[in-house]
């Protein structure tokens, strides 16, 4: 067994070879045996939960952390302290110590590292709305973040790459990551974009106000119920007509439809002329062919004089 390795004289090394359990290399035997023969195992608890509020309190009642150096002092003392406390099961995680880590700071400082958890959202919430403990690591970066800008003789950091350096450690734990607040920049509008969008939008309603006044009629007719109303404005009487009538296509007259005429209803009847959409045929199938000058009818009229008509039965 490699125990013998660490038995410094000879003379308990021959002691723990005589115990019984060595020689097999079985452990639940031999340790009993070393209990017995060289004494009861040390039971003093060397820590509680009080060493941490007391270390705590006692740099608080100071006014709280100021340097740099103060601060890892603390960090290695109340993490000592921790891993005894979690590896005795006083402590289920070191999360459950967080906020009692931070009572060594100032007030004011304590309330900006809560405000940089809380931009990086690095402040958990149980499944009923309450808080959780931060989770360590996220505690140690914003308290040395923090503890770095309160110093004193931050300014005057020897480097300035060093200074640099830490400066943009604590902006980042203040405002978030890089990519966040790139987009934040990204979506500040240019001022001269916004100038430029004010200009153009101040055109574009012009514009819409001198389309607006050049598409109102003049001398628009009012409704009304009788004829003396139809010209209200006080305009004179128009002296030709508002519009050009249509004339009929079958007989050259005003006042009716092409297709409602009822002489042109009246010879379809008699078979004189058929239509077909916009083109008429007489009976014989031949196309009437358009003629502006000469209405249909006569066509129809002069062929029909031609044929003689059967008389009814």
């Amino acid at each position: 067994m490699q125990i013998g390795r660490f038995v410094k004289t000879e003379e308990l090394k021959q002691e723990l070879e005589a115990m019984d359990g060595y020689d097999d290399a079985q452990w639940d035997i031999l340790r009993p045996a070393m209990m017995e023969l060289w004494g009861e195992r040390d039971n003093t608890i060397l820590h509680t939960q009080q060493d941490l509020i007391d270390l705590s309190g006692k740099l608080a009642k100071k006014g709280g952390l100021a340097t740099v150096q103060e601060y890892k002092t603390y960090l290695g003392k109340f993490s000592a302290i921790l891993t005894y406390l979690i590896k005795n099961e006083q402590l289920r995680a070191r999360e459950d110590a967080s906020y009692q880590f931070l009572t060594a700071f100032s007030p004011t400082s304590q309330k900006n590292i809560k405000r940089a958890l809380v931009m990086q959202k690095q402040l958990p919430k149980g499944p009923d709305g309450s808080s959780k403990p931060p989770k360590w690591e996220h505690v140690i970066a914003a308290a040395e973040a923090e503890i770095r800008v309160e110093e004193p003789g931050f300014s005057n950091i020897s480097g300035f790459a060093e200074s640099n350096q830490v400066m943009q450690k604590a902006l980042d734990v203040q405002k978030g990551d890089g990519k966040r607040r790139e987009k934040m920049l990204e979506e500040i509008p240019n001022r001269a974009a916004l100038q430029k969008k004010i200009v153009d939008m101040e055109k574009e309603i012009a514009s819409l106000k001198n389309q607006r006044a050049s598409n109102v009629p003049l001398n628009y007719p009012q409704s009304g119920g009788g004829n003396n109303n139809e010209f209200s404005r006080g305009d004179p009487r128009p002296t030709g007509k508002l519009y050009e009538p249509k004339s009929c296509y079958y007989c050259h007259k005003e006042g009716h439809n092409t297709f409602k005429f009822p002489e042109a209803l009246k010879d379809e009847q008699q078979g004189l002329v058929r239509r077909n959409g916009n083109d008429w045929f007489l009976p014989s199938g031949q196309q009437i062919p358009w003629n502006p000058n000469r209405p249909i009818r006569h066509v129809v009229a002069t062929e029909s004089a031609k044929t003689p008509q059967k008389p009814p039965p």
